[in-house]
């Protein structure tokens, strides 16, 4: 494809690439457990956490090691890893990182704190404060499963956290390709009541659900966004190919005594990406650097290729090879994580 080889050349005569997310503590672990392909995430999570369980402190180091090569070895020398943080787990995931941090002084890795179970869990809030010193940002996971029935509770955790520590905020939201479903907008909304100091110190991750919006509700976010200095992290291979729900966990009968026949329920596969090009020429600091799963129980044939997701945003957000189309794509590659990481 002409347009990806112009991206990649002018990306490199610009400097490296950076991984803005991935799932650092559970690469390359596909083969420890087997999962059908049509397998939906909520049942996934089980087994994904059992392997966290299974692991030592030497494998995740070992497993994270091995990414971080990858990553390198794609000219990519900065990276964000997840911190994936359980009560089960302890503390050997952010020992592991950390380590791993510690022991590559020519890359910058930067860790998120990625929590599996809510935080108005006493025992998890106790871990996820314990480790907070060791994390360079908080990436609450805003999942229905884990904090829908305490999202402002959980809000309010994190805001605060982020207030007496000066840390950013990286919400992963809106996974469900789901018109319903307003995660984003619960964080605006927040911050609409948080005060300024938060601008420019808050982000999302994914953001699929904001494709599913009608135009002007996608439009009326993005000012949102924009007005609050909010970026979002596509992660392209992870949200195209990995499956949310199945047709059978539909209730048509509600469905349609709630919204009538004219409308059809979602599919909800979170197999879609948000409107990267829209989002962009609305002014958001939009970047499908994300990697998220690479080779796990979630994706297990998805490479730590940024390159690949790449391709994956051109082909499914129909980008072209304009000139306008491909400065627009570089600065999204090279400018954008800067701006929302606060890298020089």
């Amino acid at each position: 494809m002409y347009a990806i080889q112009q991206i990649m050349e002018k990306v490199k005569s610009q400097g490296s690439l950076m991984c803005t997310f991935t799932y650092a503590c559970r690469a390359y672990t596909a083969d420890m457990a087997y999962t059908p392909s049509n397998t939906s995430m909520p049942d996934k999570r089980p087994t994904a956490l059992s392997i966290l369980q299974g692991l030592s402190e030497e494998s995740i180091y070992f497993n994270a090691n091995n990414l971080a090569i990858d990553l390198i070895d794609r000219n990519c020398n900065t990276m964000a890893f997840a911190v994936d943080i359980h009560t089960t787990i302890g503390k050997k995931t952010i020992n592991a990182l950390d380590n791993l941090k510690s022991r590559h002084p020519l890359i910058k890795v930067i860790l998120l704190g990625h929590h599996l179970e809510s935080v108005q869990n006493p025992a998890l809030r106790a871990l996820y404060l314990e480790i907070a010193p060791l994390l360079d940002a908080f990436s609450p996971a805003l999942f229905r499963e884990i904090e829908a029935d305490n999202l402002q509770q959980s809000l309010e955790f994190f805001f605060n956290l982020s207030a007496k520590t000066g840390k950013k905020l990286f919400f992963q939201v809106d996974q469900a390709n789901d018109f319903r479903e307003e995660e984003t907008i619960a964080v605006l909304d927040f911050m609409d009541t948080a005060g300024k100091d938060f601008d420019g110190k808050v982000h999302f991750i994914y953001g699929t659900s904001i494709g599913a919006y009608s135009e002007q509700k996608r439009f009326d976010v993005y000012q949102r966004m924009v007005d609050h200095k909010t970026g979002l992290i596509v992660c392209p291979k992870a949200q195209i190919t990995t499956k949310w729900k199945e047709w059978k966990d539909i209730d048509y009968m509600a469905w349609r005594e709630k919204f009538g026949e004219e409308i059809m329920p979602p599919i909800n596969m979170r197999n879609s990406l948000p409107n990267i090009m829209e989002m962009y020429n609305h002014g958001v600091l939009v970047t499908p650097t994300g990697l998220a799963n690479v080779t796990d129980t979630f994706c297990p044939h998805t490479a730590a290729s940024l390159k690949k997701g790449f391709v994956t945003v051109l082909e499914n957000c129909r980008i072209g090879d304009s000139k306008e189309e491909i400065e627009a794509m570089v600065k999204m590659i090279v400018d954008y994580p800067k701006q929302i990481f606060g890298l020089s």
